[in-house]
């Protein structure tokens, strides 16, 4: 498959739109508009945000992180954030009517400023910026915020059994209390198996005590218990330790002796029975029987905060099943068909690549040849104060440079700096990554590039160095039917199945400059697409004419690809994504196709409602590697959000507020192959809207090019 390098889309100056009155002979009115920041806290002449040649009636706007006084002299700017300027200018005399609107970044340090006429001056001493509480240039909360999310008022339903792929929670009190002891994950304590209190309500308190049901492959009343927080750990014993139930790594990369019990649930005496076990073998990373499991038929007690196993019934604590206080459930989208479970065999990872996090984050690992010009942004892994600042001087700089030849970024230089800010603080909360380490950044390094062509042309990047993984549960074990691993000469039904996922290289790099949008679908050129790849005799349309791999990359750096996989056909009702629109292809890597927020809304997506709060516009997502923005959903509840009103063009995008043509995440009514009714809820639909063909070495493999800064 041919991938280009993902590119994430920076936000770039809001360019002013300009509307003409009628009158051919008039002069071209100009507008120049402030070049810098605004001073935060602060109060600013509306005649030091632009100026005209025009002497024209000025009537003068503002949105976002800033106020207007009455008559209409005077900005106000908040602590931080951007600040949306609209101008009108009326006809006058020879000059044409002008209407423009920029979006200017709210940074820096309090100043002296001078109103206009009949103003004062006034000296404010500002705080220091945080530009990511900007209500339109921010990404959404990662998972170590949504961990801590307060979650009242849920309640436990009582379960009599589970099924394949349940989610539950195993409790002492058949009220299901908050107070009661629940079973419970422990990452801190060597992934042990504490009863725990659910008094504290919050994401992480329930997710801690929620798991997995998944069916023994012999007998389906028996059942595996696999942490859902943590999914490549699944529930085993210690029998140096008195058989206290401990988590394993069984799905995952470990030298450690490792497996897991089979369990069954008997209802009426409400006791869990542990009825055999499985070892891994860490050669060949699967598992058999464990013929010398010496607790076999032994059942379930809680005691000083422990669970163990023992003999006899008599001794054992009556444990009660509840429904998960989260929703889990699969999306009825992205199953619209109702494709059973599959039993096809699990691809081993012993086959995988093993990459470690050293091959992006030591002195020799892959960037270590990148030029002397960019490495002062990537001094330390992830952000810091230094490594912030230079990131922050070099886009500042190669804004200047584009300019000077007449170019221009496609957004405001603040919306890059704050996707970098976002993309940086994402580190992995959930144990789902097979090589994964938690706590360990998503994306290591974001940094922008800016060579010039053979011409002398600059054009600029922001590259992000990414593992491809999501910092929250993967969730690939509940996927209806995983994706083959290509290998059988019988089909899919002898096929393994793709349901792990590993740490990925992936070095993608996002055009900052505006190379324009393109005036019809099939404008862009491409090397193959969806449609020539699966030798499809469709017409070419925005699903279909489109990338056969990377298509975008999202802030928490999983690579985002078409809607439609590369039989040309929808991913969602071939039942192949879990919940948050993810899963693995050959090469076990995650990436996107679909919106899971969209789908179900649990609050553990990619985005969720709680990020929309106290903003202006939908959360920045990401990017297409055409340099186009993506931001989430508009919703209903918040229908007075900037642009709401403005219709999405059929590449899933618009403009509007002077903010430049970006995508959105949306919904479109489908049919399934079956003839069932869904909805689609998309991401990036396929095509892009922004023009590649002049973007150089845009189908390039190499990692090691001279736009990604080597």
């Amino acid at each position: 498959m041919f991938k280009k390098p993902a590119l994430v889309v920076l936000f770039s100056v809001l360019v002013a739109t300009a509307t003409f009155s009628s009158a051919l002979a008039a002069p071209a009115t100009d507008i120049k508009w402030r070049e810098t920041s605004l001073p935060p806290s602060s109060v600013i002449s509306v005649n030091e945000l632009a100026n005209s040649n025009s002497n024209g009636k000025k009537t003068w706007a503002v949105k976002g992180d800033c106020s207007i006084n009455k008559a209409k002299t005077q900005v106000t700017t908040k602590p931080s954030g951007t600040c949306i300027v609209t101008l009108k200018i009326a006809k006058q005399g020879s000059f044409k009517a002008i209407a423009a609107t920029k979006a200017l970044s709210i940074s820096g340090s309090g100043a002296t400023n001078t109103s206009a006429t009949g103003g004062t001056t006034v000296t404010t001493v500002a705080t220091v910026a945080t530009t990511s509480n900007s209500p339109i240039y921010y990404t959404p909360a990662p998972m170590s915020v949504i961990l801590k999310r307060s979650l009242p008022g849920k309640t436990l339903s009582a379960l009599s059994a589970v099924s394949n792929r349940t989610k539950f929670m195993i409790g002492d009190n058949s009220s299901g209390a908050l107070a009661a002891n629940y079973l419970t994950i422990d990452s801190a304590s060597s992934y042990a198996a504490p009863a725990a209190q659910l008094t504290a309500q919050t994401f992480e308190s329930y997710l801690k005590g929620i798991f997995n049901a998944a069916p023994d492959t012999t007998d389906t009343s028996q059942f595996r218990i696999d942490s859902v927080l943590h999914n490549i750990y699944s529930l085993d014993f210690e029998p140096a330790s008195a058989n206290k139930l401990v988590f394993k790594i069984n799905w995952g990369f470990t030298t450690a002796s490792t497996g897991f019990i089979s369990f069954s649930y008997d209802n009426a005496n409400k006791v869990l029975q542990a009825k055999k076990r499985y070892s891994l073998s860490t050669s060949t990373y699967t598992h058999s029987l464990d013929s010398s499991f010496s607790a076999a038929n032994y059942y379930v007690k809680l005691s000083n905060g422990s669970f163990s196993l023992v003999p006899s019934i008599g001794d054992a604590t009556q444990l009660h099943l509840f429904s998960s206080p989260i929703n889990y459930d699969m999306p009825t989208d992205f199953n619209p068909d109702g494709v059973a479970f599959v039993s096809n065999e699990r691809v081993s990872i012993a086959g995988v690549k093993n990459e470690s996090t050293s091959s992006y984050e030591s002195s020799n690992g892959v960037l270590r040849d990148i030029t002397a010009t960019y490495k002062p942004q990537i001094s330390v892994v992830g952000s810091s104060s230094a490594t912030k600042s230079a990131a922050d001087a070099k886009i500042a700089e190669i804004k200047t440079l584009v300019e000077a030849q007449g170019g221009k970024l496609r957004y405001d230089t603040a919306l890059y700096k704050n996707y970098r800010d976002g993309a940086l603080g994402v580190t992995l909360q959930s144990s789902s990554i097979a090589n994964g380490t938690l706590g360990q950044q998503t994306t290591p390094f974001v940094y922008f590039t800016n060579e010039k062509d053979s011409s002398g042309m600059y054009h600029p990047f922001m590259v992000m160095a990414s593992y491809s993984i999501t910092d929250k549960p993967s969730n690939l074990n509940d996927i209806r039917r995983p994706p083959g691993d290509g290998t059988s000469g019988g089909g899919y039904a002898s096929s393994k199945v793709t349901r792990d996922a590993v740490l990925q290289l992936a070095m993608n790099r996002i055009p900052l400059r505006d190379y324009g949008l393109v005036s019809s679908l099939t404008e862009n050129t491409f090397v193959k697409s969806l449609l020539s790849d699966g030798k499809s005799s469709a017409a070419p349309n925005t699903f279909n004419y489109a990338s056969t791999s990377t298509n975008g990359i999202a802030f928490d750096g999983v690579e985002i690809y078409p809607a439609m996989n590369n039989t040309v056909n929808q991913s969602q009702p071939a039942a192949e994504i879990c919940s948050i629109g993810v899963h693995v292809g050959q090469g076990m890597g995650l990436h996107y196709h679909a919106d899971g927020f969209s789908a179900l809304n649990n609050g553990l997506s990619l985005y969720n409602s709680d990020d929309y709060t106290g903003k202006t516009h939908p959360p920045l997502l990401g990017f297409g590697l055409d340099g186009v923005a993506l931001f989430g959903k508009y919703l209903a509840a918040n229908s007075s959000m900037i642009g709401y009103s403005v219709a999405l063009d059929e590449y899933g995008g618009h403009d509007h507020d002077g903010i430049g043509y970006h995508y959105h995440a949306h919904t479109e009514a489908a049919v399934s192959p079956l003839g069932k009714a869904y909805t689609l809820h998309l991401l990036l639909r396929g095509a892009w809207r922004g023009k590649i063909n002049s973007i150089p070495s845009f189908w390039s493999n190499d990692k090691k090019s001279t736009y990604l800064g080597f």
